[in-house]
Parts: C-alpha cells; structure tokens; sequence
C-alpha cells in the first residue's frame, strides 16, 4: 500500500476482487469435484488430482504436486515480504531495535528479512522438537 498512489481505493478494489476469486476459484472448484468423483471414491485424499484421473490425464498427481509446492512457496514469499515490511516499519517508528531498519544499497530491508527468516526456523524447529507443546 506504501507504493500504491491511491492506497484507499487500491485496497477497496483488492477486496472486491477477492470475493469473485473465491466464488470461482474455491467454489468453482469444488463443484467440478462434486460433480466428477463420487462420494464413494477413496481417491478423496486427492480430489483433484481423482478428476483429472477421470479425465484421463497421464501425471495428474506429479502435476498437483507441482501446483500445490509453487502455491506454498508463493504464500511463503508473501509472508516474508509482509513480516519484514512490518518488522521494518516498526523499527523505523522506534518500536522495535533500530538496527532492524537498516536497508541495503537496494533499499531492501535485509536486516529486518533475516529476522523474519531466523524466526520462521526458530518456529519451525520448536515444532518439531515439540510438537504437542508449540500451537
């Protein structure tokens, strides 16, 4: 929103947008699967890799895989950038060490992105170390 000309209307436009993406994306989709694999199927561990298998598509599965890893590391992307941006704008405010408002010759906030990185593992690894105590 910082780069945008007209932040409020840029937003009330993104908002808008979202609620037809959701109605064609997510229930469009889910309606093709409702409508192509049975309810009796036991490939719904996987519904749409099971209707692109009934729609006879070699590498259906492999191909779901795919999409479903670009999407993860697209939401992971998206989050670094938005935790480091507010990381960022605290410690340009003075609400957070001001060593996090540091920026490369780029202007990119790369003091602030290792720290969202370095939290992102520290989360992940007390996860795994503890799994039934963290979340």
């Amino acid at each position: 929103a910082a780069e945008t000309a007209d932040p409020g209307r840029s937003l009330a436009r993104t908002i808008r947008t979202v609620a037809w993406r959701i109605l064609v994306f997510y229930i469009g989709s889910i309606s093709v699967i409702v409508a192509v694999v049975p309810w009796t199927s036991t490939a719904l561990s996987s519904p749409f890799a099971a209707v692109l298998e009934v729609a006879r598509i070699p590498g259906a599965a492999t191909a779901i895989t795919l999409v479903a890893v670009v999407a993860l590391l697209s939401a992971l992307n998206a989050n670094l950038y938005g935790a480091s941006r507010m990381i960022f704008s605290l410690a340009q405010r003075g609400e957070a060490p001001r060593v996090l408002a540091k920026t490369s010759g780029e202007q990119v906030p790369l003091v602030a992105v290792v720290a969202s990185v370095l939290f992102g593992f520290a989360a992940a690894a007390l996860e795994l170390l503890y799994p039934n105590k963290v979340l």
